[in-house]
């Protein structure tokens, strides 16, 4: 099976902080949701759902094999192609949230 994952740079500027590439054409699921859109009103052709597939399985696969924490729908986004990805990486590998860093 394919896997889609977005690339896109950060640039740490300190322990706690740090810069991330801006993701044209893009929102959050909670985003979404809020405004009442549900993922059927967005995946809307038959190459966003293969997109939305696609990158799923990416996206599980690396936040499954990073152990990524503190997954909710403000930390997902959607682009406009179908593609999702995850946007907050602070909490991975044996950080959680609550138990400090």
């Amino acid at each position: 099976m394919p896997v889609l994952v977005t690339p896109y740079e950060v640039l740490p500027l300190s322990h706690d902080a740090g810069i991330m590439e801006c993701i044209r054409d893009a929102t959050t699921i909670d985003d979404l949701l809020k405004k009442g859109i549900s993922l059927v009103d967005v995946l809307d052709s038959k190459i966003k759902k293969k997109n939305f597939v696609y990158s799923l399985a990416g996206y599980s696969l690396v936040t499954y094999f990073l152990q990524v924490k503190d997954r909710h729908n403000g930390n997902i986004m959607i682009r406009r192609d179908g593609c999702i990805f995850h946007i907050d990486y602070g909490f991975f590998m044996s950080n959680a949230p609550g138990k400090g860093v």
